[in-house]
């Protein structure tokens, strides 16, 4: 009986190794599909979803799901789930002392249960890359992160170990993966693990014009001037905020 197989090829070329058989004999078959041409637009690595928890509602560390919905910059929905995970959006800690270090976090609960704390997010589209920071109050412990996607029959960790600057560290791991699922946990589950930021990058298909922005104070010890979400390039329509910021004995005029 006839069977046909699907496979969805994005804008890479890529080599498929297909096995067929039936139990007693096997043919191997190799093929190279070729690039999909994308109508319409132009398939780019972009920042889907970028926080510092500053963002989020508090929530307490609970054994009853939660769930957090936000919307990406893409404009599709990404829901987190929680489970026996805090949030705090105005959390400091004293011992996080890293430039990498915000205020905000996610706070995973120490527990001696069987099912250990996690953050899922529901699948997104299309993943690349994903960065996120993570600080802890002591060693030996910290966040993991794993992945699941097309293909992947459980989880795949990147990240399984404990934190190397508990002070606060970047980490930013390749992903490549369509319809992805992201999942946080604890390293060690009798500890609290923090997450202090989270960006995602993905490919999108973008359409009309591409600009670069940036924003400076003048003069430039009078304050700061930031941009959010943080990006390479954007894209006509695309909203962003503008953020003026004065140091002691200066104010804010106006933007030129």
């Amino acid at each position: 009986q006839g069977k046909t197989i699907t496979y969805n090829v994005m804008n890479t070329a890529e080599t498929v190794d297909v096995v067929i058989g039936d139990g007693s004999y096997y043919r191997f078959i190799q093929t190279v599909l070729p690039v999909v041409e994308q109508g319409g637009g132009t398939l780019k690595e972009k920042i889907l979803y970028t926080t510092d928890f500053t963002d989020w509602s508090s929530v307490s560390a609970s054994t009853t799901e939660t769930q957090v919905t936000k919307q990406m910059l893409d404009g599709n929905d990404i829901t987190f789930t929680l489970y026996n995970v805090a949030v705090d959006p105005n959390g400091t800690n004293s011992k996080f002392t890293s430039d990498c270090v915000t205020t905000g976090y996610i706070q995973t609960a120490k527990t001696a249960d069987a099912t250990a704390p996690y953050i899922v997010t529901s699948p997104v589209a299309d993943i690349t890359k994903i960065t996120f920071v993570q600080a802890a109050t002591g060693s030996k412990r910290g966040m993991t992160l794993y992945v699941k996607g097309d293909g992947d029959e459980d989880w795949v960790a990147l990240h399984d170990v404990a934190i190397s600057k508990a002070s606060g560290e970047s980490l930013t791991y390749d992903v490549n993966r369509k319809n992805c699922q992201i999942k946080f946990g604890s390293f060690a589950v009798g500890q609290n693990g923090y997450l202090l930021s989270l960006e995602i990058q993905g490919n999108v298909l973008v359409e009309g014009e591409e600009y670069t922005l940036s924003a400076t104070a003048s003069p430039a010890e009078g304050g700061t001037a930031t941009v959010y979400p943080k990006a390479d390039t954007y894209m006509e329509n695309d909203e962003v905020t503008l953020t003026a910021t004065e140091n002691f004995g200066y104010d804010f005029v106006n933007w030129t």
